[in-house]
């Protein structure tokens, strides 16, 4: 074959013959090359909704919510939800509520008297306080199995539903461990450093220097312990918080340990050390400047605690933006579906801009732009939240969800348990 006919078929668009010389038969040809395989791009979440459309839910539901003294708070819930679920698009498909509003309002009575029950135990006889906070530590776990379990089932995305399989046992741990190693600390502390039990009557304790300089030392160690152990707890407490899930078929797994919590929280703790050498810096700075002017005496107690509780706000802020962006961003990018990943990228500047002037427009206009905050959030938070599918999200499989009860989610509620990321 010559090299005109070789040019001849390859702008026919066909492989060309390939001779004997290579060990194959004249007139076969060869196999064609496999295309290089691209590498998967991560699929950006998307919320389409606009302020104007939701303030029109917003004011409705808050007006019948109102006249009806609560009644409607179901139907409002249900609304809200469906709108932001049905704005939100991933890979050019939405997400579904499914929840019903009689079952929500179920939950919310039994949720009603359950919170009545203990305001009158907690007001008219304090010495239940001693009973019901045991009985809460008890009934907690199960109300965060309900909630998430409700919340999961009623999710839906190209007509499947999400799952949740957390155990009591594994929450437990998770949110009282700390607390219950603290405590039990604490106690042994009491009777090992030789604090008196039987006091005479209501006279105060007296300890001696030596027992009472023992009890500061420990205490210090159990401070400490304490604030090394808790990056290992909170960590526990996302782990359970997303890992017991599933959609449809595909399992989540939480691919992220201890330690990039440990670094996180280390992180912090050394922003707030910053934080705190700035608040004085501001706090020396401000003497100096007051220092030998006119009307020192009235100038210097009024100038100086605005200026530093305008920079302890903003420090306190700025901290708190940190810790929940970075919080975000490590758990979600932590967590697999399947062969899928999640991923986030939200900047703390952005995200501390975004709240600043969200704040301030809701004081400024007494509450109504409430709506234009949550869509601009939520618009944000989406845009900087993907998924890495391999598969491709036409490849989940899986079958119907089943109902769930709605009292653990109106518990959560009304008892204002954050179950959130």
């Amino acid at each position: 074959m010559t090299d005109k006919d070789v040019e001849a078929q390859a702008r026919l668009g066909g492989p060309p013959d390939i001779a004997g010389e290579e060990g194959g038969a004249p007139g076969t040809t060869a196999p064609l090359a496999e295309p290089a395989a691209t590498d998967a791009q991560p699929i950006p979440f998307e919320f389409r909704g606009n302020a104007r459309e939701y303030f029109k839910i917003w004011v409705v539901n808050l007006a019948l919510t109102l006249v009806t003294l609560g009644i409607y708070s179901p139907w409002a819930k249900v609304r809200k939800l469906r709108y932001f679920y049905g704005n939100t698009y991933l890979d050019g498909s939405s997400f579904e509520f499914l929840g019903s509003p009689i079952a929500i309002l179920k939950g919310r009575i039994i949720a009603v008297l359950a919170f009545a029950s203990y305001w009158l135990a907690a007001n008219f006889y304090p010495a239940a306080n001693l009973v019901l906070l045991p009985v809460f530590a008890v009934f907690f776990p199960w109300v965060f199995v309900k909630t998430l379990t409700f919340r999961s089932r009623n999710s839906a995305y190209r007509n499947l539903t999400f799952s949740y399989h957390g155990g009591y046992l594994q929450i437990a741990a998770a949110y009282f461990g700390l607390p219950v190693l603290i405590a039990a600390v604490a106690v042994a502390i009491f009777f090992g450093a030789g604090v008196p039990l039987n006091l005479p009557g209501n006279s105060p304790v007296k300890l001696s220097a030596e027992v009472a300089g023992r009890v500061g030392m420990l205490l210090s160690f159990v401070v400490l312990g304490a604030s090394l152990a808790f990056p290992y707890f909170y960590y526990l407490q996302k782990r359970v918080f997303l890992a017991p899930r599933k959609f449809g078929d595909s399992a989540f797994t939480f691919e992220a340990g201890p330690a990039p919590f440990y670094r996180l929280m280390f992180k912090l703790s050394f922003f707030s050390v910053v934080a705190m050498v700035a608040i004085l810096i501001v706090l020396w700075l401000t003497g100096a400047f007051t220092k030998g002017m006119p009307g020192e005496t009235v100038a210097r107690p009024v100038f100086m605690p605005i200026i530093v509780a305008l920079v302890v706000v903003l420090a306190q802020s700025l901290l708190f933006v940190t810790f929940i962006t970075w919080t975000r961003n490590l758990v979600l990018s932590a967590v697999r579906i399947g062969e899928a990943q999640l991923g986030s990228r939200l900047r703390v500047g952005e995200i501390f801009l975004l709240y600043l002037t969200n704040i301030i427009a809701i004081v400024c206009t007494l509450g109504l732009l409430t709506p234009w905050a949550k869509v601009r959030l939520t618009r944000y938070q989406m845009s900087k939240t993907s998924l890495l599918a391999p598969q491709g999200t036409e490849n989940f499989t899986g079958g119907p969800g089943q109902s769930a009860s709605a009292v653990g989610e109106e518990l959560a509620d009304f008892f204002d348990l954050d179950l959130a990321i």
